[in-house]
């Protein structure tokens, strides 16, 4: 596996319009010119730009599911215009050119993100394989890596809770320890800001506008395999509580109906012209929870392009 780097950065799906869209693509088309798209069950075929977007406007009302790549780099986006969380997007880059997209996810952070990380494409893949051969086959050293038996495959495979990269996507948010990582204030419903920002025990932490939170685990982002980067790994998980959390949320998805959502979207025609309407729901200290738990609700209504046209707060009785 050849020195890459994976970027992602998540937002909430309501927050997401064509604009978002087209400046995410035009970051990606900054870093490598595009080869190869798929745009959502289209198949691969040659970049044509134009065609790309005349899509992307197209299939927006419904969702995106777009790929650019190149012999070496790759760039996605998965927004489903009808789900009720997570649109997220992923970059997976050369080394060469990763001090220039750190600063652009700054700014995507502080505008709306969620979460972001930046990490080995390597070190990230195998921390999170569960299939055994395919490790190996990918280039891992089983010394110390802890198995289970699986009932679901019938076999033994890697336990990846013992491995200090492995990752959490609740509800399509991302909970982990990665070389670098971005908070935002949506998160702080989840992980508090004072654990975050108090967390010492890293090469860098420091806080952008907006409350955005960015650690720097270790210094050198390839020294991944290191004990004391392992550590330090390890010493973010349990510092921040991110595994209790994850799988506290993890347990509450398995239970929750999907008729208790905490974003509902609906498609049609609304009063101002818009295509789409949300309902977003808030408790008191306007963490967004389920509808069962809310005591507010926030109505959004968009036009075909994602433009907000109108919203409003209503209290819940």
């Amino acid at each position: 596996m050849n020195k890459r780097i994976v970027y992602s950065i998540s937002l909430f799906t309501i927050d997401v319009t064509y604009d978002i869209i087209e400046k995410w693509i035009k970051i990606a088309g900054s870093y490598f010119e595009p080869q190869r798209m798929s745009i959502n069950q289209g198949g691969t075929r040659k970049y044509n730009e134009k065609k790309m977007y005349e899509n992307i406007k197209k299939e927006l009302q419904n969702g995106v599911q777009l790929r650019l790549s190149d012999e070496d780099n790759s760039f996605w986006i998965s927004y489903n215009a009808q789900s009720a969380h997570i649109t997220s997007m992923t970059m997976i880059l050369e080394d060469a050119k990763e001090l220039f997209l750190d600063r652009a996810i700054d700014e995507l952070m502080v505008e709306k993100g969620i979460v972001a990380s930046k990490c080995s494409l390597e070190d990230d893949t195998l921390q999170n394989l569960e299939d055994v051969d395919l490790y190996k086959w990918k280039g891992g050293n089983m010394w110390g890596v802890k198995t289970k038996y699986s009932k679901t495959f019938n076999r033994k495979v890697i336990d990846t809770e013992y491995n200090p990269g492995h990752s959490h996507r609740p509800n399509g948010i991302w909970f982990g320890a990665r070389y670098m990582m971005w908070f935002g204030r949506p998160y702080y419903q989840y992980i508090e800001k004072g654990k975050l920002k108090s967390f010492r025990n890293c090469y860098e932490n420091v806080e952008l506008d907006n409350e955005v939170i960015r650690i720097r685990l270790y210094e050198n982002l390839w020294d991944y395999d290191k004990k004391a980067s392992r550590k330090i790994q390890w010493d973010f998980r349990r510092s921040v509580g991110i595994d209790i959390v994850a799988h506290q949320l993890e347990e509450s998805e398995a239970k929750t109906p999907r008729t208790n959502a905490a974003i509902e979207i609906f498609m049609g025609n609304f009063p101002n012209g818009g295509t789409r309407l949300t309902k977003s729901y808030f408790d008191d200290q306007d963490n967004n929870v389920t509808k069962d738990k809310a005591a507010k609700v926030r109505i959004c209504e968009f036009s075909e392009k994602g433009e907000l046209l109108a919203s409003e707060e209503k209290r819940l009785e």
